[in-house]
């Protein structure tokens, strides 16, 4: 009997013990954990710390970029004060520009010409171009552009208009204040209204369509020009065709 009492004495003391155990070994996971997690985040932020560190080395040591020399060349527009024309050497053309006395340009200049009384500059400008399949630059539309070379004044012929053609200083008017050309072809502007033909157009600040027979032989169509005081072209036929017009 006294055994019996003495072991139901212990269970009090048994199950007291256990407890103890439990809390110190669950304490002891949590802490564990806490101390684990804190230690990945702290791993991970020095990792993303550094990382920055050496994309700003990184920067900070990247050289400085430099201008690259121009690879345009300008010079003097004959007999124009002040007037320059800019050719691009890398891609003639689609990178030249005019630049007035007052400083202003005129890009993508494709081709000029200046009135014979050098009052006018006739502007032949490419806004619109396509890379062709042997990876050459054309024109997918040009825009004309006459400028008043006293003050630098800018007059927007055409905004669209397919293959000009002109003949220097022929094509321009006995008084120098108007420039006569063969423009057209497919998709040709609705004021020219043959898409099989060229048209003969007059320009002045304003243009007027004077013929719309005008040949194709060249890209364009063979230039018009001013002869004996009418305008001379080439019509479809390959016939010479002179019509008086007052200019």
């Amino acid at each position: 009997m006294e055994s019996q009492v003495n072991i139901e004495d212990q269970k009090p003391l048994q199950i007291e013990l256990k407890s103890k155990i439990n809390y110190w070994m669950i304490s002891t996971i949590v802490l564990s954990l806490v101390l684990i997690l804190g230690g990945v985040y702290t791993y991970g932020l020095n990792r993303q710390i550094q990382k920055i560190n050496e994309i700003k080395s990184i920067q900070t040591n990247l050289p400085v970029p430099t201008k690259s020399a121009s690879t345009n060349i300008c010079k003097e527009i004959p007999n124009i004060a002040g007037y320059q024309y800019c050719d691009d050497q890398i891609v003639p053309h689609i990178s030249s520009y005019i630049i007035t006395p007052t400083g202003q340009q005129i890009k993508n200049v494709s081709k000029y010409t200046v009135s014979p009384t050098i009052e006018w500059i006739f502007v032949v400008r490419w806004p619109d171009y396509f890379v062709t399949e042997k990876g050459a630059m054309a024109p997918g539309e040009n825009a004309l552009t006459m400028v008043d070379v006293a003050n630098s004044k800018e007059y927007e012929l055409f905004s669209q208009i397919y293959f000009p053609n002109y003949m220097d200083p022929e094509s321009w008017s006995l008084s120098g204040n108007g420039i006569v050309f063969t423009a057209g072809g497919a998709n040709t502007p609705n004021i020219l209204r043959n898409p099989n033909m060229f048209a003969v157009v007059y320009c002045t600040t304003t243009c007027k369509v004077l013929a719309k027979n005008a040949g194709p032989a060249g890209i364009g169509g063979d230039p018009a020009y001013f002869k004996d005081g009418k305008v001379n072209y080439t019509d479809m036929d390959g016939k010479d065709i002179k019509i008086s017009f007052n200019y």
